[in-house]
């Protein structure tokens, strides 16, 4: 079934999105930790101190392991830390700063794409029962606003997912397999 595909692919998007968005924070912390190291270095060469920095990585690496277990919870654990360091005047570059605030658009798009994967989901069982599924005109709306809150862009799936949650293509679709069955 297609609908039953489309869910799938838009389950797996919406991990992948979470897990690069993590990825991202992870590289963009060693990029910070070397800015650091690098700060360290050239301050101990002129004789002067530098602020250390292994708790402040310590703490960073702790909201990676965070992340792996519970990243809705780790993204706010993430917000919360950075902005302790920011105010414990640790500079952080912009790159982290932009990976934070992409982990909560990931946040965002993952949930809103696992609410669409369960609503195709449920097609796929109305599709596999004979029965067209329906929706009032809220719903309708509802249901396009979500996938436009997926931000799928104007990709083939998104394509896909609109055909698939056509009610009308839906009930003519299963009009005509009843008549071929016929």
């Amino acid at each position: 079934l297609e609908a039953k595909d489309v869910a799938d692919k838009i389950a797996a998007l919406a991990a992948l999105t979470q897990r690069l968005a993590w990825d991202r924070v992870r590289s963009e912390l060693e990029v910070q930790v070397s800015i650091w190291d690098t700060k360290a270095a050239l301050c101990s060469a002129a004789g002067g101190r530098s602020r250390s920095h292994g708790m402040a990585q310590s703490e960073l690496r702790g909201v990676l392991a965070e992340a792996a277990n519970d990243p809705a919870n780790a993204v706010m654990l993430l917000e919360t830390v950075l902005q302790k360091f920011a105010e414990g005047g640790f500079e952080l570059c912009g790159c982290i700063l932009m990976a934070a605030d992409g982990t909560l658009d990931a946040e965002r798009f993952t949930s809103n794409r696992f609410e669409l994967a369960s609503s195709l989901e449920a097609v796929a069982r109305s599709l596999q029962a004979g029965v067209a599924p329906s929706r009032s005109a809220g719903q309708e709306r509802e249901l396009s606003e979500l996938v436009v809150a997926c931000e799928l862009g104007a990709s083939g799936l998104s394509d896909r997912v609109r055909h698939v949650m056509d009610c009308r293509s839906i009930a003519a679709k299963l009009a005509e397999s009843r008549r071929v069955c016929l």
